[in-house]
């Protein structure tokens, strides 16, 4: 591997004229590996740590693995003195670097490796609880502004409907006679309003669609953020193995990335409602007015027609000289002329049987009169 490593710096020097340290440091590691886990603690003492404590620990485990008859006492003193190289000396750790290196290990720890032990395993779980604590605090701020977004857009959904309803009560609420009165320009007005507040709502609905993705994405962030500062803790107490502690983490991170991925789901599926429900409101709204349109086409025939006989009982008032509540008595009192016309041909007709009926009890009142 050495050898491996300075064929490849001579091939990238002569490529970019440059001497590449991180190979050095590399192969300085690797040459770790030809020396005794005693050679190597004492270069440590002597010369001063080259590397980190947690690349020292992995290489002196690495080399008791390698071992055909693997020693754990052995390893867990190599281990202690080297935790006592990097940090600054207390009574347990002077107690154990006291011992000699010759000494037999024994499967019962002494009370100083069990004192270290118990001490890495409380900071440990210090960690644990930190990482939790603040990722708890994180997921409740969250979940606030998640809760303050969600009011905004009920508060704005809520007044957009009071404004197309009361819009359209004008059409949707008259009774005919009043929607017959109404102009025509009325409805293009109405679906004008509804339209401007159908987008309003939609841009609403939008916006608070891009709110809590980036929430979302704050939240995970953050959780990574806590979960790099944890792992680089937990790395320094050493309490887990590297590769015990760096599954760990990368089990935590797939929970976070799939809670994120379903969290982005419903949102879709809130922000696919919202819009369906705003336009389904919408066509039934639109088939209201038109059949309101319909209803003022109609009350509007019959408005045209009662000014239309209003005017022809003031002229036969005048013609015939007869009180106003006669002719009135032809048109409420017998129903034989049928409903209401509604086309210029009914209309006619209606107005010729009128006449008649009118001469008939014109004539029938003077010839009682005379025969009295």
């Amino acid at each position: 591997m050495c050898r491996n490593i300075f064929a490849l710096q001579q091939t990238l020097t002569n490529i970019t004229m440059t001497r590449e340290l991180a190979l050095d440091h590399a192969r300085h590691y690797f040459e770790l590996f030809f020396l005794s886990p005693e050679e190597i603690l004492n270069g440590i003492v002597e010369k001063g740590p080259e590397f980190s404590e947690l690349e020292y620990m992995n290489a002196l485990q690495l080399l008791n693995r390698s071992q055909a008859h693997r020693d754990l006492g052995s390893v867990a003193v190599h281990l202690e003195r080297l935790e006592m190289s990097f940090r600054p000396l207390s009574d347990d750790y002077v107690a154990v670097a006291t011992i000699p290196a010759d000494v037999a290990p024994i499967s019962i720890p002494s009370p100083a490796i069990q004192r270290l032990l118990a001490k890495r395993e409380q900071d440990h779980n210090s960690t644990l609880d930190f990482v939790s604590t603040t990722c708890k605090r994180v997921n409740i701020q969250i979940d606030h502004e998640l809760e303050r977004e969600a009011e905004k857009l009920q508060e704005g959904l809520t007044t957009i409907k009071k404004k197309i309803e009361n819009g359209s009560r004008v059409v949707l609420k008259s009774e005919d006679d009043e929607l017959g009165a109404l102009s025509v320009d009325v409805f293009q007005t109405v679906w004008r309003i509804v339209q401007n507040c159908n987008n309003s709502r939609l841009e609403l609905i939008d916006g608070f669609y891009d709110v809590v993705k980036r929430l979302e994405r704050q939240r995970s962030k953050s959780f990574k953020v806590v979960l790099n500062e944890g792992y680089k803790k937990m790395g320094q107490i050493s309490f887990l193995l590297p590769y015990d502690l760096l599954d760990y983490f990368e089990h935590e991170i797939t929970k976070i990335n799939e809670i994120t991925m379903n969290n982005y789901y419903y949102y879709s599926r809130v922000h696919t409602d919202l819009k369906t429900q705003a336009q389904d409101e919408v066509r039934f709204l639109a088939l209201d007015l038109m059949d309101a349109k319909d209803r003022y086409r109609v009350a509007a025939k019959k408005l045209k027609v009662r000014e239309v006989m209003d005017s022809q009982l003031h002229k036969r008032c005048d013609f015939i000289g007869c009180p106003k509540e006669h002719l009135q008595e032809v048109d409420m009192g017998d129903n034989s002329f049928g409903s209401m016309p509604i086309h210029s041909a009914d209309v006619e007709l209606w107005s010729r049987q009128i006449k008649v009926c009118t001469r008939w009890r014109w004539c029938t009142s003077s010839t009682g009169s005379s025969t009295t």
